[in-house]
Formats: C-alpha cells, structure tokens, sequence
C-alpha cells in the first residue's frame, strides 16, 4: 500500500495512463486524505485480497493449479462490485469519491 500511495503522490502516472483525475487543481500538491486516493486504495485492497484466495488454495504454485469455477465466478463477482463502487460510489458521510477515468 505504502508503494502505491507513493506513486500516487509523486508522479502523474494514473492521470497519464488512465485518464483518472484524482486531483482538482493542477499545479496543487495532492493531498494525501483526496477521497478519490482513498478509492484508488480501496481498489487495489480488494484486488490484492481476492488474488490472495488463489494463491492460499493451491496445493503447489498457484499458477498451476486450475481453481474450482464457483471460485472464479466468486472472484468475477466481486471484482465487478468492487469496480463498479470504485467507478460510480459517492458518498458524504463516508467520505468517498469515484475515480473517473478515460
């Protein structure tokens, strides 16, 4: 997370390659507590974690094995929620904002 949140906050790479505006101001330092940072965040938790099942269920390396498809299905699911909250969520009293994005 810390590697993200670095790459967020020192370089142009998610505006440049994605199209995504996670700041308002141009020339404006980002501002580390940006609801939009905070979904960017959110996203590649919830990335990181299902990815994980794959890898805690295989009996070998985790590319070699072919998971069950009520894994995979789990795992499509999820990332569609997942993605569609970060794309459209907006919310005052939790303090989120969607990533718009190219």
């Amino acid at each position: 997370m810390i590697g993200l949140m670095l790459i967020i906050m020192h370089t142009d790479f998610f505006e440049n390659s994605f199209g995504a505006t996670l700041y308002s101001a141009k020339g404006q330092p980002k501002d580390p507590n940006d609801p939009k940072i905070d979904m960017v965040i959110y996203l590649q938790v919830s990335m990181i974690s299902l990815a994980l099942i794959f890898v805690t269920r295989a009996h070998g390396f985790f590319f070699t094995e072919h998971p069950s498809y009520a894994l995979m299905l789990a795992f499509v699911v999820a990332q569609a929620v997942s993605s569609i909250i970060a794309a459209y969520a907006d919310s005052g009293f939790t303090k989120i904002h969607s990533v718009e994005g190219a």
